[in-house]
């Protein structure tokens, strides 16, 4: 066999086994996303939704928690009093849309009950500091990551300098965790 044959021969092993080696056959299971995606594995991707929390939690040592859950309408009373200015200033433009006379009723009632997103940060905020310690973390605040009184309870447990845990979902168009 002549040197070139065999250079030759090196040249196609050496692409076949790249291709092997890139081949989404040869991915550890583990490491295919494709795989990991598809309709036959989402029992594999709930057993791992089920037990990374609970990894993380066993690592923070978070002996327990408080869930704060609710509507995703109720804002901080600045946040409600800035978007008021905002449809009144357009119904000075618009004074006769009934869409901006209804919008500004729900934001007069929202405004009115608005004192309960400081009173979850605040709740938090106490709570988180008189049940998290270094090496001790019991009733962290746990929402849905949501905003309104879910990011309050977030926000009281940042305040105070302390641990929160905020879950959330992917779905296509759904929020993002607050901040």
């Amino acid at each position: 066999m002549s040197s070139q044959n065999r250079s030759d021969d090196l040249d196609l092993v050496s692409k076949n086994l790249e291709l092997i080696i890139s081949s989404s056959n040869y991915q550890l299971a583990h490491e295919d996303r494709k795989l990991l995606n598809s309709d036959e594995m989402r029992g594999v991707r709930m057993l791992l939704e089920i037990n990374k929390p609970e990894k993380i939690l066993e690592e923070q040592n978070i002996l327990s928690t408080i869930i704060v859950f609710a509507g995703a309408s109720l804002s901080d009373k600045s946040s409600i009093d800035h978007r008021i200015e905002l449809v009144k200033n357009s119904l000075t433009k618009d004074p006769s849309s009934s869409n901006l006379d209804r919008e500004l009723t729900r934001l007069k009632n929202l405004q009115s009950i608005s004192h309960y997103y400081d009173s979850a940060r605040e709740f938090a905020k106490i709570l988180s500091r008189q049940n998290q310690k270094e090496h001790c973390n019991s009733h962290v605040i746990v929402t849905g990551g949501g905003p309104e009184i879910m990011e309050a309870a977030n926000r009281g447990s940042f305040d105070a300098d302390c641990k929160s845990i905020g879950l959330n979902i992917s779905l296509p168009n759904e929020q993002h965790p607050n901040a």
